[in-house]
């Protein structure tokens, strides 16, 4: 919010059932608009269900956000004793594929985690809810990387832009980024939330273990009056018709 400063950040869970912006219209988990057709169609779904307007993005994968981190100087994260094996396993499964090693991390506690050890910690989801709990270790680890941000100097938010510019995908162009990272001192997360709000897990014979918006339409609603401030936000004959097909 340009007018207050204020930031909300809202995660949509991967396994969330949406009607998939293709040429078929599929419905399916969100997180298959993706492997479709990359950022824009991933993009062109959450408009068209949840009666969006998002015209940019900034696509990271693994080895990007672990090297962001490290060129912040890493984030201060608390482990619990139920994370510390799962995080490890994350991890020898990143040093795998990536090839940069990592110490790992042997007890639970308050400590400064790497860039490859945030990255398997926010990667965690096979405890607590599942994905409900992995989105929030995600939001966690956003949230130390914009509080770090804020107290950079400005040599380190250049060198944070250099970085991140070169192994991210966006729609946007460097000079858009130093702008947007410039002015990041004056806005301020006041909070984070997941989406459906209201939901049911339900095994789907084709599609697996899939949540099930309790009602995509009111849902929407809920997620306009949560971002906007959208007092009886009324939706879309596309997010009507949407909703009563998923609900089929």
């Amino acid at each position: 919010n340009k007018d207050t400063k204020e930031v909300k950040m809202v995660s949509v869970y991967r396994d969330t059932l949406l009607q998939i912006q293709s040429d078929s219209q599929t419905t399916h988990k969100v997180n298959y608009a993706y492997q479709l057709g990359g950022a824009l169609m991933s993009i062109n779904t959450l408009n068209a269900n949840l009666d969006l307007a998002i015209s940019d993005y900034i696509t990271v994968d693994f080895n990007a956000m672990a090297d962001i981190i490290n060129t912040l100087g890493g984030v201060e994260v608390t482990v619990t004793e139920d994370e510390v094996n799962n995080l490890n396993k994350n991890l020898a499964e990143q040093i795998g594929i990536s090839g940069k090693y990592s110490e790992g991390v042997h007890e639970a506690g308050t400590k400064v985690l790497n860039g490859q050890q945030a990255v398997a910690y926010s990667r965690i989801r096979s405890t607590g809810q599942g994905d409900i709990t992995r989105t929030e270790r995600q939001r966690i680890v956003l949230m130390k990387v914009i509080d770090k941000l804020l107290s950079a100097d400005t040599g380190s938010l250049d060198s944070f832009v250099d970085v991140s510019f070169k192994c991210i995908s966006t729609s946007l162009n460097k000079d858009d980024i130093h702008a947007l990272v410039k002015n990041v001192a004056g806005y301020k997360v006041v909070d984070t939330a997941g989406f459906p709000f209201a939901y049911e897990a339900k095994e789907l014979s084709d599609k697996g273990n899939c949540l099930v918006a309790a009602d995509m339409a009111s849902n929407v609603e809920a997620l306009h009056e949560y971002l906007y401030g959208a007092d009886k936000y009324v939706i879309s004959g596309t997010v009507k018709q949407i909703s009563s097909n998923i609900e089929s």
